[in-house]
């Protein structure tokens, strides 16, 4: 059974144990006012070299500075995971920022990455 919870600040080192690999076969991009997809074969094996190093301060500062962490686990394990950055931004600052969503290779299909995000904005929003 996956149990979803905030995350605390101990928990952002089992963010690199998220199995991330994945084949991207499309990629979208902006072009002529609209989003436009065009083929690609990308194999995507795992974290790139350095990342945990790179990123766990940036996770810790935005857990700090009041972004919103938010995990699914299965049992004690973090098989996914969602960030936003505590800043609002946009013109008319009333989005957060999306900084991390993965969902471990093994519990895709199964909208983990769906009630990670469900969570945290009915928080934002006062609902229950």
């Amino acid at each position: 059974m996956i149990d979803y919870r905030e995350l605390q600040e101990i928990d952002i080192k089992q963010i690199w144990s998220i199995d991330r690999s994945e084949q991207i076969t499309a990629e979208y991009y902006f072009r002529d006012g609209g989003l436009q997809i065009r083929p690609v074969e990308i194999d995507v094996s795992g974290w790139p070299v350095g990342e945990p190093e790179k990123n766990s301060p940036v996770l810790k500062l935005i857990f700090e500075r009041g972004g919103w962490s938010y995990g699914a686990f299965d049992g004690q394990v973090l098989v996914g995971v969602i960030v936003l950055s505590g800043a609002l931004v946009s013109a008319v600052r009333n989005q957060l920022e999306l900084k991390f969503l993965y969902v471990d290779q093994k519990y895709r299909k199964q909208l983990l990455g769906q009630a990670c995000l469900i969570k945290p904005y009915k928080k934002l929003r006062g609902v229950t």
